[in-house]
């Protein structure tokens, strides 16, 4: 097989992550029964699915997620953004569908996406029709979600080798992609339904458009009985609008409260964050260190989450300042300027 990091090799590897192995000359479906005894590497890709869904693990060496804590180790609990409200808010929507969600640079898509799944538990509850907020559930008796999340914003370039590596695939194995849907369909006990696998920062069709192709052929198989969500995040207006176009809007979709308009041509809402939010978000970075009554006249509506916390950190009320430095030894001799 070529090699798909190769120009010549894109779209030869994108067709042979969806190709099955075959036995003699009939293709045979991939089950949780046969999984291990028809290839070694389809049942080490499955395990390692399994382990990275039932952990909601952040695959990403790139940016490490810190949860914040008091100074007793109690947890602090992420403000509930835009980005969570609509993850949150996806498990009443239609399952077995890529969904797509667009919000510029520095709206938190990345951070709420990991506080969504290191989270879930206390987030999450169902939401009523009448009342489309999602509410703290008792963290005893609450579900986990049960996924994972790619990210990388250099990476973007070819996603679907990205994600084989993440999961264990190898150069020449067929039908990676089978034994990562399978693993993805199975629910455990105590987990929301269903699986949610979060492609974090697609921020192009790739090389050749091996993007393109891979996420073609991945809505091609997971259909209304695939028990799992696909969600593409996007810092492209362009990129999440083409993808949208893709299909009719049957199997892809944009993220439902995320847009106007037609599904198939989305207008998008930005994901924009109430002051109050952007208050929690400062709150939430600068934990204890502005005063109760603090009013935040600094923060404006329409800014991102990223420009409300850098304008916090000019008005921190017990910022140290930065002593001048000292002057430097010169020369003998050479005169200061």
């Amino acid at each position: 097989m070529p090699d798909p990091i190769t120009s010549s090799g894109l779209v030869a590897g994108v067709t042979a992550a969806f190709r099955l192995i075959k036995l003699g000359s009939d293709v045979i479906d991939l089950t949780v029964e046969n999984v291990m005894k028809l290839s070694p590497e389809y049942g080490q890709i499955y395990q390692k699915v399994l382990r990275l869904a039932e952990e909601r693990c952040i695959v990403d060496d790139a940016n490490r997620f810190e949860l914040k804590t008091t100074t007793t180790g109690q947890l602090i609990e992420p403000v509930r953004s835009p980005i969570i409200h609509a993850l949150c808010n996806l498990y009443r929507h239609s399952r077995g569908v890529v969904y797509v969600m667009y919000a510029k640079p520095g709206q938190g898509k990345t951070f709420g996406a990991k506080a969504f799944l290191s989270h879930f538990y206390r987030l999450y509850d169902i939401s009523t029709e009448e009342n489309d907020v999602v509410s703290v559930g008792d963290p005893e008796a609450a579900e986990n979600v049960h996924g994972f999340m790619l990210s990388g914003q250099d990476l973007d370039y070819n996603y679907y080798l990205h994600l084989r590596d993440a999961v264990g695939g190898k150069e020449g194995v067929d039908g990676w992609i089978h034994a990562l849907l399978l693993a993805m369909d199975r629910q455990p006990r105590n987990t929301c339904q269903p699986s949610i696998l979060i492609l974090d920062e697609m921020n192009s069709l790739g090389e050749e458009a091996v993007n393109e192709r891979f996420i073609k052929q991945l809505y091609g198989l997971i259909n209304g009985k695939k028990n799992v969500y696909v969600v593409i995040l996007t810092s492209d207006p362009t990129v999440a609008t083409k993808i949208c176009s893709w299909n009719g809007g049957q199997r892809i979709r944009p993220m439902p409260n995320t847009y106007t308009g037609e599904a198939t041509d989305p207008k998008w809402s930005g994901m924009n964050w109430s002051r109050e939010q952007l208050i929690e978000a400062v709150k939430y970075e600068y934990y204890d260190q502005f005063p109760a009554n603090y009013e935040f006249t600094f923060i404006k509506e329409g800014m991102t989450p990223l420009e409300a916390t850098m304008a916090a950190d000019d008005h921190l009320p017990t910022r140290k300042r930065k002593a001048p430095d000292s002057p430097k030894k010169l020369p003998a001799g050479k005169p200061r300027v």
